[in-house]
């Protein structure tokens, strides 16, 4: 077989000569192999030093996101701290107020209301095995703190719904106590043992005389519930309330009454007016506050 042969032209510029150098073809594939061998590598180079410089590129960028987790982290260490020593204190209010309620006694303790229960699992740290030891010694505080949080908020929660009950149940007693003058006058006969205006003997007077001329409103003392409103010997025109906890009041001698039997009515509402109706020898309220049935000294329930 004739062996072939190629001609290379290598021009140096413009004004030089043109050079001419004869090659064989097996020559000529072996230099194209180097060129296109140095090629190929030349571009693998470009693309593995692009490829590297990107990497470069995220690893900054990561570097500086790792940064601000860290910064994020102890930041939100220190919020946990700062909530703990907050709600420590709140733990020593609601000591001290469930002393003053009587809900809790004293054990001279004024610490936080116990906790306890078992560690945060390491499933919930997994995420966070890549961390250096510091960054995730810090999350598992934050973790722990976290979950001591919620425990103590649960804690919390309940002993403040103890303490709204307690206060609820004594709010209703307060405004369910007699505790204001039931109509304006002057006391002419209070509670206790004296001679009966109309049989001159010593008998049980088991309420207060409030003198006022007829007409005068007589208000409710506190809140509760109209049990009688009508006639009734020696009373005559009566209103008697139910006011809750077994104490109840009794108004007679009325004029006008302006209730009726089981209406629910509350402190300073109107109910009726003085008069001198049944056994009476002039206008005025007879005011009687029994508890459990029994009467007591109506000035007793009164505080202004």
């Amino acid at each position: 077989m004739k062996k072939r042969f190629y001609t290379l032209l290598i021009v140096p510029d413009l004004t030089s000569q043109v050079k001419r150098r004869r090659v064989s073809s097996h020559l000529g594939f072996f230099l194209l192999g180097i060129v296109l061998f140095f090629a190929l590598g030349f571009g693998l180079s470009t693309f593995r030093v692009i490829q590297l410089q990107s990497r470069m590129d995220r690893l900054a960028v990561l570097e500086i996101e790792n940064r601000d987790l860290k910064l994020q982290i102890q930041t939100l260490a220190d919020r946990v701290d700062n909530v703990n020593a907050k709600l420590s204190r709140i733990n020593q209010f609601n000591h001290k107020v469930r002393m003053l309620t009587g809900l809790e006694k004293d054990t001279g303790y004024e610490g936080g209301m116990g906790v306890g229960g078992p560690e945060v699992s390491e499933l919930h740290l997994a995420l966070n095995r890549n961390l250096d030891a510091a960054e995730a010694k810090e999350l598992r505080k934050i973790h722990y703190g976290l979950e001591s949080l919620d425990r103590q908020l649960i804690l919390q929660e309940l002993s403040l719904q103890e303490v709204q009950e307690f206060l609820e149940d004594r709010r209703s007693i307060i405004a369910s106590t007699p505790s204001i003058w039931p109509t304006m006058g002057w006391v002419t006969s209070g509670f206790g043992m004296r001679n009966s205006p109309f049989s001159h003997q010593r008998k049980m007077h088991e309420g207060m005389d409030i003198a006022s001329s007829i007409g005068t409103l007589i208000r409710a003392p506190a809140d509760g519930l109209v049990v009688h409103a009508g006639q009734e010997s020696g009373y005559g025109r009566l209103v008697a309330i139910d006011h809750g906890y077994g104490v109840t009041t009794r108004y007679g001698h009325c004029s006008e009454i302006l209730v009726m039997t089981g209406r629910r009515i509350h402190r300073g509402d109107p109910i009726a007016t003085v008069g001198a109706t049944g056994s009476a020898t002039g206008p005025h309220l007879h005011y009687e506050v029994r508890v459990n049935g029994i009467p007591v000294n109506p000035n007793n329930y009164i505080l202004e």
